[in-house]
């Protein structure tokens, strides 16, 4: 009986933390464009488009993981191309602060777009 009663403890602990408010989450769409490549290897404005992107954010903390994908990207080196730490935001209503991001560009012009920062 004791054992049964100390696991249905447990479970009702671990319902509480996850369902309080101190995880909660509020999933949004954010605008953002996504860079061509020019013959150099290096990002520009020219041969990118503009993009959505999904994004989760800790009502709490502020910090939020977003994942943006485009397939319209101009990519002038014929080869895999991958950027750290850039901020690819162009949303007025939010203050965007990128911590960490991983931009991905393909032969072809496929691309991802992967961060995680805070938000105000």
């Amino acid at each position: 009986m004791t054992g049964r009663l100390v696991k249905l403890s447990v479970f009702a602990v671990a319902f509480l933390v996850t369902t309080s408010s101190v995880f909660a989450s509020y999933n949004c769409c954010w605008k953002c464009y996504l860079e061509g490549v020019d013959k150099y290897g290096c990002c520009t404005s020219t041969g990118g488009c503009r993009a959505i992107s999904y994004t989760c954010i800790n009502t709490t903390s502020g910090y939020f993981t977003s994942k943006c994908n485009g397939y319209c990207v101009k990519n002038c080196t014929g080869c895999y191309q991958t950027y750290c730490n850039k901020n690819l935001y162009c949303e007025p209503a939010w203050w965007i602060c990128v911590t960490s991001s991983i931009y991905c560009v393909g032969k072809q012009g496929g691309c991802t777009y992967t961060c995680c920062g805070y938000c105000y």
